[in-house]
Order: structure tokens, then sequence, then C-alpha cells
């Protein structure tokens, strides 16, 4: 049996007494990882050279298997292809550990910081759209919902004595006041997805439900990811994801120096035309 614990305390007294050689390079190491706790004092930091410091974050990483030791390993062992599929895992983690809801919940209740996400989204509204805040393909959908009252309601002035009437209105309202008219009625029945169940066999499987991510690399292998969190877990990151979804083969960047793993992949995602459909009987038990 390897006695890890005993090996990583004799690495660090040992670092802990020497005298440091000016012409070697060392690192600083937290004795107690950051993720676990640990703080930037000096009681808690050692100075260790390159490669004792991978050896820290190896033995951390067998005394506690934390996926964060792990990282540290993998990247500063030069094994950076692993290591940036671990990243994404630990992304999907955390994502998961969080509770989103909450987080939004108590960012919502101030009316400024509210008004700070919506500014946001509206620069990006208008960048994305040639200086206009709809896509063309919003607009046709909007004028067949609306029909003949969308002239009457969405044009320019309407729009803006309405946008101008609102914003008077949210000024001269408290955190409390717009929180319960804007923010909490749509935390129960008058929510757009209240009542929505996944479909038959795909309910508890957000992933596959919405639909099925295909990666087809450049020797025409096909294989399906349920789900975007299990194509991230593959190795490839989000971004890469959204830009190349059902855009041909993927091309490298030309403002990219670094080589690029995923250049000739292709990525295609079906989307399941039953998601979201309303159980009706579930919405009726909730509503007695």
């Amino acid at each position: 049996m390897i006695y890890w614990e005993k090996i990583y305390y004799n690495l660090i007294e040992r670092s802990r007494v020497r005298l440091l050689n000016e012409t070697t390079y060392y690192e600083k190491h937290h004795i107690i990882p950051r993720y676990m706790g640990g703080d930037n004092t000096n009681q808690n930091l050692v100075h260790l050279t390159f490669r004792e410091h991978i050896l820290a974050h190896y033995i951390l990483w067998r005394i506690y298997n934390n996926i964060e030791d792990k990282i540290a390993y993998k990247m500063m062992s030069g094994q950076t292809e692993e290591g940036r599929i671990l990243k994404q895992q630990l992304a999907v983690k955390r994502a998961n550990e969080s509770n989103r809801s909450e987080i939004l919940k108590e960012i919502y209740k101030d009316k400024n910081k509210v008004e700070q996400i919506n500014a946001k989204r509206k620069a990006t509204m208008l960048k994305n759209n040639n200086g206009q805040y709809y896509s063309e393909e919003s607009k046709l959908k909007m004028k067949e919902k609306f029909k003949d009252n969308y002239e009457k309601y969405f044009n320019p002035e309407s729009l803006k004595k309405r946008s101008q009437s609102l914003k008077k209105t949210i000024e001269n309202m408290s955190n409390e006041e717009f929180y319960n008219r804007y923010i909490k009625p749509m935390e129960g029945p008058l929510h757009p997805m209240y009542g929505k169940k996944r479909p038959g066999d795909l309910a508890g499987n957000y992933g596959k439900s919405k639909g099925v991510y295909t990666l087809i690399t450049p020797d025409n292998e096909e294989i399906e990811f349920s789900g975007i969190k299990n194509l991230m877990k593959y190795g490839i990151n989000e971004l890469t994801i959204r830009k190349w979804t059902n855009k041909g083969k993927i091309e490298k960047d030309p403002k990219c120096n670094k080589p690029f793993k995923w250049v000739g992949y292709e990525i295609k995602f079906i989307e399941n035309e039953n998601y979201g459909i309303i159980n009706k009987s579930i919405l009726n038990r909730k509503q007695k």
C-alpha cells in the first residue's frame, strides 16, 4: 500500500526547511488547495520546483480523487488534450451543482441589475441583427402571431412610446414592487414552462428530450450524444459547438495560431419535435 498522505507531508516539510537556490526556478504551491478552502497566507504557501509542483498535484489527486488536482497535474505535465477534456467536465459539474434558479431570483430582485442585463441583451440583439432589435425571422413570426395588429403595435413610434412609459413606471417602483409585479408571477403557473413535461420514455433526460447531437469524424464515423453536456464531456468546448452546429465541416479560425483538433469534423443536431409538450393530467392535478 502506498501512503500518499505521508509522501505529501514529507515533500512539503522538506521544501519548507531547505534554502532556496537563486539559480533554480520555483513555483508557489498551495498546501491546502484553494478549491478546498486554502488561503494565500505564507503558512499555506511553499516554494516547489516545477517537477515537485507536478508531483504535489498528482499526490493530492491520489489522496482526494478531486478533478481539480487531476487537471493541474495533466496540464502541467504536458497532457494538455486530456486536461482540456477534464476542464470541460469540471465546468459541467459546477454548472450542475450551482442552483441557477436561486441565483437568478436574487439578481432579478434588484431592478437596477435587471436594467443592466436588458441593456446588454439589447446591445447584443442590435449587433446580431444589423442594427435592429429583431431578426427578419422573428419579425415574420410576430407578424403571423399578431396579424392585423402588427403594424399598430410594432411600428417604431409605438415601440418608442411603450418603452418610455415602461421605463418611467419602473423608475418609480421599489425593488420589492418590481419583483412582485414582473418577476414573481413568472415563478408559478404563469411561467411559460409551467406544467410542461418531456415526452414518454425521454422524461428525465434533458439532452435527449431536446435533441441529439451527432459528431461526424473526418473518416465519416458518426458518434451520437444525448445533449450538449455529453458532447462537451467528449472534449469539444461550448463555443465551438454553438458556432459549428449544422454549419458543415469545422474549419480552423485564421486568428488562432494553435493547432485545432476538431478541424474536418462536423456537428449535426436534430431537435426532438415532441420536446416540451404539455402533460395535461399533471397540469390539472397541480391546479386542484
